[in-house]
C-alpha cells in the first residue's frame, strides 16, 4: 500500500489490503460465510472521509490540491514533489541550525583574549570580579561564545580608545618607586617588607587624624585609597612631615616660639593699623605682624 500520510491528499486504493497482503485482494469472508460487514467505502469528495488535498468530480478521476499554509517553495503539482521538496527543506533547515554558534555549557568557556591595546590595563582577569560577573550574565542569557569574545573585546577596546581604562595596581612598581629604587631587582614580598617602616607610620597618622576630626568611614578609606600608589604616599608623608614643623597648626596651636596661634595671626591681619592707606594705619604694628607670622611659620 502507499506509505504516503494523508497530509499528502492519498486516499487508500480501493481493495488495498493490510500488511502483506497482495494489492486488490478482495476481503476475506466472515466466518460462516456472508454475514459479515462490508467493506468501508472508498472515501469521496464532500463526504467527510476523504483525507486533505483529495478533490476531483464526484464519480471522476481523483486529483491532489496542495495543502494550505505551506510556503511557495515548496509548491508541487504531485504529492511525491511535495515529499520531496518538504524532507529536503527540513534537511537545509537543520544543516543552518546545526551551523549557529551556540551557548557556552559552562562559565569556564566564556575566556577573553584582550587585544594588544586592552592587555596593559586588564591584568588577571581571573582575579578579576567584574569580569566573573560578566561571564555569569553571558551564560544565564545563553550568549553564545564567539559572540561573548566579540562583545567583550569590542567593549575593551572601545574603552581603550577613550582613555576609561586604567592600568591594574602593580603593587611591586609602586613599593620600589617610593622607595626610590624603581629599577631594583626585588620580588613583591621584599619590597613590601622594606616599605612597611615608612607606610605604617603614616597609616597610623591618617588614623588619628580621622579620629580627632570624627571623619566618616568613607573619608578614611579615601584617604587610605592614596597609600595605594607612590605618588599617593609620598603626598600623605609630605603632611605629616609639614604638621611636625612650626607653621600654621589646625585648630589655631601655636607654632611660634613666642605661642601665638593662627587665630591671633588673623585678627591682627584684620586690624586697620595693618592695613596700608587706613587712618589707623601703624607701621610698627604692620612690622611686628609680619615678624610673628614669620616665625609662626618657621620662616
Amino acid at each position: 500500500m502507499r506509505r504516503f500520510p494523508a497530509i499528502f491528499g492519498l486516499p487508500p486504493r480501493e481493495g488495498a489490503g493490510g500488511e502483506g497482503g497482495g494489492a486488490g485482494s478482495p476481503p476475506a469472508p466472515a466466518a460462516g460465510g456472508g454475514g459479515g460487514a462490508p467493506p468501508s467505502p472508498s472515501p469521496q469528495p464532500g463526504d467527510g472521509n476523504a483525507p486533505p488535498g483529495w478533490a476531483g468530480p464526484e464519480g471522476g478521476a481523483k486529483e491532489w490540491k496542495m495543502p494550505e499554509g505551506f510556503p511557495e517553495r515548496l509548491k508541487a503539482d504531485k504529492p511525491e514533489d511535495f515529499a520531496t521538496k518538504l524532507q529536503e527543506d527540513w534537511k537545509q533547515q537543520h544543516q543552518r541550525l546545526s551551523a549557529l554558534p551556540q551557548p557556552a555549557k559552562a562559565i569556564e568557556e566564556y575566556a577573553f583574549k584582550p587585544s594588544d591595546k586592552v592587555a596593559p590595563f586588564v591584568g588577571d582577569l581571573a582575579k578579576d570580579p567584574v569580569f566573573g560577573v560578566a561571564q555569569k550574565a553571558a551564560l544565564a542569557a545563553g550568549m553564545p561564545v564567539d559572540a561573548f569574545q566579540k562583545f567583550v573585546g569590542g567593549f575593551y577596546d572601545a574603552m581603550a580608545e577613550g582613555g576609561l581604562l586604567t592600568k591594574p595596581l602593580d603593587v611591586k612598581a609602586e613599593a620600589l618607586k617610593f622607595l626610590g629604587k624603581p629599577d631594583a631587582k626585588l620580588d613583591e614580598q621584599t619590597a613590601l617588607a622594606e616599605l612597611a617602616p615608612i607606610a605604617e607610620p603614616l597609616f597610623g597618622h591618617i588614623d588619628k587624624l580621622c579620629a580627632d576630626a570624627k571623619l566618616s568611614p568613607e573619608a578614611k578609606a579615601a584617604a587610605y585609597a592614596l597609600m595605594d600608589t607612590a605618588d599617593g604616599m609620598a603626598f600623605v608623608k609630605a603632611l605629616v612631615d609639614a604638621a611636625k614643623t612650626p607653621g600654621i597648626q589646625p585648630g589655631g596651636q601655636g607654632g611660634g616660639a613666642n605661642g601665638v596661634t593662627r587665630a591671633q595671626l588673623i585678627e591682627r591681619q584684620q586690624d586697620p593699623r595693618n592695613k596700608f592707606g587706613s587712618s589707623q594705619w601703624d607701621p610698627a604694628f604692620k612690622a611686628e605682624t609680619d615678624r610673628l607670622y614669620k616665625e609662626f611659620s618657621g620662616k
